[in-house]
């Protein structure tokens, strides 16, 4: 039996290695990367133990102390995940002081934190009364803990799927895997609503561009309650509790849970998201069933899409419920061939999140050795069987009859990971980071921001920069370099720059400048990789540099006019020349900033001028549009024409950017101009559900609660009769 332990760290990526590592070990995590949060959690409910992470220096002691002041916390061991900027000295004096379990240097080592783990298993758990009262009901089938929103989704599954009857692509699950299946509808790139059935079982998956992004489920013991109680997040007394109120309030439970104060915006973000994932999951277990494909279908929810890529989400599908056998049967017809890198670098270099050890594996394989040969000479011969199915899935390497010659001369070093080349968080390269700072009152936005300016800002620069450049510097290599170092050089660029390092995946923008800035790489690999191609560029590049060089050597001679030649006449472009998308971006973005900057002022009429040619650049980048929508509607706020100009917007910007909160926001505010309370209520939850940290949201349906008790009263809001 594993450990019910709090992590409080703010660093995600600490937070994602430790949650990974106990998980795997079998204990519950609770992670919580806000202080204040993490205190109320942990008064509301038990813990053995207190991992206590140091992203603000000494302040991390503080919370220590206040720990240590809580009824529960005077005996909780606490485990300090010390950093550089926690002084040694500092670290070993508070031991003593705050009696401490441990102290653990970052970067923690995974065996020393499961070696200070062993010695608390045993710990029982205090009697302790429960702050909120009990309820005397007792839980026991899985639906018990489904809430009105999980009966609607089961009644919108059942009703959804009696329109797949003539779907245009069906097929079974024993002919085509769920992997397969996954792997198959990304490779396409579709769009459209995926019907899955086995016996009563239903699901329905949304794609979006070739991605997952909505689930939903027929059954109940899939809802939101039952996951957060079996990770025991809540207890079920609790759930029954939130259950009562969703039925009295309409709200739905994350809300709910929120407001009763036992879950954080951070853990009710993280639990749906381990609930899409539970539901795209189980159907990796089925081995039977029926698959029918609608395109282009749009399907309305509010759950909120993974953020993980499409070939992670496929390899840990495979981990989790695919056995030793159905691996073998799966690789039996292809165990002869030979597995080589794919040919197009957008599958090739797909982000799976694997290990160092399996990355090191996959950039050895060049299409040289059979499946069967990498299977029987692996040291887990398990591990590799899996993540070879994953990698033929997921596109990324294919199923040769032959041998194919290798890109690269194994003998030479391969180049190691610095923080040069280490793929870029979001793919901003901090050092082309916009400052906003001179925007003057731009800045001080008093309406809610996205941080996606920067990041499209970033990636616009970045393409800017790589084009300046020759192929050579592009690459970062010197014009004599090798096949081998040019292949290799590529690598570490596609790795970095790969669209799927990119996790904002709610801007269209950011999708097509990620794409831009990628190309551009593959662009001078393509070249450069092909001696004929090569030796081509190279003579385009060297006349230029030699009538550059005779231009300024004759710059002070001058021809008479009787001498000069007339200037012959451009012949006209046999094609459109190809936009620039990096500069588009950046005149989108000013235009963008400004108008923005005018709604925070009240110049609504510039706003939505500013808006409405950002826009007009980009008419797919949701969050313009949710802006326009905003500005068009406190430029007329009483006309009833541009309240559903300001709707139509919004809807788009929904549509077009599903995870962003904005839009939701902002089309609550036009619902309510409208007069229409329940619908503006609904969008102020899906913003929440998008954002768990919208304030502003979070303040309108305090708003809406008050008034609806003040009118049940017959008082108006602040308490005065009517």
């Amino acid at each position: 039996m594993g450990l019910t332990l709090l992590l409080i760290e703010a660093d995600r990526h600490t937070q994602n290695l430790i949650t990974g590592l106990l998980e795997a070990e079998g204990h519950v995590l609770v992670s919580e990367p806000d202080a204040e949060w993490a205190l109320r959690i942990f008064e509301k409910r038990f813990f053995q133990a207190v991992l206590l992470g140091t992203p603000i220096g000494e302040k991390s002691l503080d919370m220590a102390r206040a720990i240590r002041k809580t009824l529960r916390g005077k005996k909780t061991p606490i485990l300090l995940l010390a950093g550089s900027e926690l002084p040694a000295a500092v670290s070993r004096e508070a031991k003593s002081q705050l009696d401490l379990h441990e102290v653990l240097e970052k970067p923690v080592k995974p065996v020393r934190l499961l070696q200070a783990l062993k010695g608390l298993k045993g710990l029982d758990k205090p009697a302790i009364k429960s702050p909120i009262a009990k309820i005397k009901i007792t839980v026991r089938k899985p639906a018990d803990y489904a809430g009105p929103e999980s009966r609607k989704e089961l009644e919108d599954v059942e009703r959804d799927a009696n329109l797949f009857k003539d779907a245009s692509w069906q097929g079974k699950l024993e002919e085509l895997p769920m992997p397969n299946l996954l792997g198959k509808l990304h490779q396409m790139g579709a769009d459209g609503t995926l019907l899955i059935k086995r016996d009563r079982r239903k699901k329905l998956i949304t794609f979006g561009r070739g991605d997952p992004v909505f689930i939903k489920s027929n059954n109940l013991g899939e809802c939101l309650g039952r996951l957060l109680v079996r990770a025991e997040i809540i207890s079920d007394e609790e759930c029954v509790q939130s259950l009562e109120i969703m039925r009295e309030s309409g709200h739905k439970q994350g809300l709910v849970l929120l407001e009763m104060g036992l879950i954080s915006p951070n853990t009710l973000k993280r639990v749906l998201d381990r609930q899409f994932r539970l539901k795209l999951f189980d159907l990796f277990s089925w081995r039977k069933g029926v698959f029918m494909f609608r395109p282009d279908s749009s399907e309305s929810t509010t759950h909120a899409p993974s953020k993980a890529s499409t070939a992670e989400l496929i390899l840990t599908g495979i981990e989790r419920h695919f056995s030793k056998e159905c691996i073998n049967k799966a690789l039996k017809k292809s165990r002869q061939a030979y597995l080589a890198p794919n040919k197009n670098p957008m599958l090739r270099f797909q982000n799976m999140n694997l290990d160092e050890e399996s990355e090191r594996f996959i950039s050895t394989l060049q299409g040289q050795h059979s499946i069967a040969e990498l299977i029987k000479g692996a040291k887990n011969a398990e591990h590799v069987s899996r993540l070879i199915y994953a990698l033929l899935c997921a596109g990324m390497f294919q199923a040769n009859q032959h041998p194919e010659t290798p890109v690269w001369d194994e003998e030479e070093e391969t180049a190691e990971v610095t923080d040069e080349n280490r793929p870029l968080a979001n793919n901003v390269d901090p050092e082309l980071v916009p400052d906003l700072s001179s925007e003057g009152e731009a800045s001080s936005l008093a309406l809610p921001t996205s941080g996606l300016t920067q990041i499209r800002e970033s990636l616009a620069l970045q393409i800017q920069k790589a084009e300046e450049k020759n192929f050579y510097d592009r690459l970062g290599i010197p014009r004599n370099a090798s096949k081998t170092r040019i292949t290799k050089a590529f690598f570490e660029k596609a790795r970095q720059h790969h669209p799927d390092q990119q996790e904002r995946r709610e801007s269209t923008q950011v999708r097509l400048l990620s794409v831009e800035l990628f190309e551009s790489f593959c662009e001078a690999h393509d070249v450069l990789s092909n001696d004929l191609s090569r030796k081509n560029y190279e003579q385009e590049m060297l006349p230029v540099v030699t009538k550059a060089a005779t231009k300024n050597a004759t710059k002070k001679k001058k021809t008479p006019a009787s001498q000069k030649k007339p200037k012959p006449v451009p012949a006209e472009p046999k094609t459109k020349p190809k936009p620039d998308l990096a500069a588009q971006s950046l005149r989108a973005e000013k235009l963008f900033r400004l108008g923005k900057a005018a709604l925070n002022k009240g110049d609504t009429q510039n706003a939505v001028k500013q808006l409405t040619d950002a826009v007009r650049l980009f008419p797919e980048e949701g969050e313009y549009l949710a802006e326009l929508g905003l500005a068009t509607l406190r430029d007329k706020p009483k006309d009833h024409a541009a309240q559903e100009q300001a709707r139509d917007h919004l809807n788009t910007a929904v549509t077009l950017s599903p995870r962003l909160d904005i839009p939701h926001l902002y089309l609550g505010y036009v619902y309510q101009a409208m007069g229409q309370a329940m619908m503006a209520f609904d969008e102020f939850q899906k913003a929440i559900e998008c954002n768990p940290y919208c304030t502003e949201a979070m303040r309108e349906i305090r708003l809406s609660r008050m008034r609806s008790k003040a009118k049940k009263k017959g008082r108006g809001l602040f308490g005065l009769k009517r």
